[in-house]
């Protein structure tokens, strides 16, 4: 049984997704967020908060995994909610995790046994 990992009192409960960003005990060299993930995560923040069902595109190589990540802490962390991040292949799964970590956030993931 997977078991999901909950938000708990000591949290903080950030104003922002981007105040988040900051606070989170990431690794040195990500130093910031680049000028159009801000804007994609304000962009979030301000028409889509509410929303149920988000898609977002963005070039190969700038930043997509750090957006839904920061998207999913959040909404972990100010709206109790559980997250699922699914990725289509073990790699993925693998880069995703570490990028997770290399960020600041800690997650808890499961690959399964058979093919989806």
């Amino acid at each position: 049984m997977v078991k999901f990992r909950t938000s708990t009192s000591e949290e903080s409960k950030p104003d922002s997704i981007a105040i988040m960003f900051m606070d989170l005990a990431r690794d040195p060299s990500v130093k910031y967020l680049y000028a159009h993930q801000d804007r994609v995560l304000e962009g979030y923040y301000q028409y889509h908060l509410q929303s149920r069902d988000l898609a977002i595109e963005l070039p190969t190589g700038t930043g997509k995994t750090l957006i839904g990540l920061l998207i999913a802490e959040y909404r972990r962390r100010v709206m109790k909610e559980r997250i699922v991040f699914l990725c289509p292949t073990k790699q993925l799964c693998f880069q995703v995790n570490e990028q997770a970590r290399r960020y600041g956030i800690e997650p808890i993931w499961y690959l399964t046994p058979f093919p989806l």
